[in-house]
């Protein structure tokens, strides 16, 4: 379901995997697969079932940390575009060998 829902958003693997500090591909794949017996899941899905509204929840951790999570997604995007860089400089040293 999750997998599911990220793909909906377009977001990119390695963004996320960046985001959510992961240390490998293995790691997402878990959270996506097995995320019903998450903890912690379980204990948001409990105080969304009570009444409780995760956005206000959510917006509230975001408002608090929004330093943390700008300056997180600024490295991302960096990360991201130096990734971008290398695949367009392979692609043209694969024409070079055609």
């Amino acid at each position: 379901m999750l997998d599911i829902q990220r793909k909906k958003l377009k977001i990119s693997v390695k963004e996320l995997d960046l985001f959510i500090k992961a240390d490998a591909t293995s790691t997402k794949y878990y959270i996506e697969k097995h995320y019903l017996e998450n903890k912690i899941f379980r204990y948001l899905l409990f105080l969304k079932i009570k009444g409780l509204s995760l956005d206000d929840f959510f917006e509230e951790i975001i408002d608090q940390n929004q330093d943390e999570i700008n300056e997180l997604l600024n490295e991302i995007e960096e990360i991201t575009k130096k990734i971008d860089k290398i695949k367009k400089s392979n692609k043209k040293m694969e024409d070079v060998y055609k």
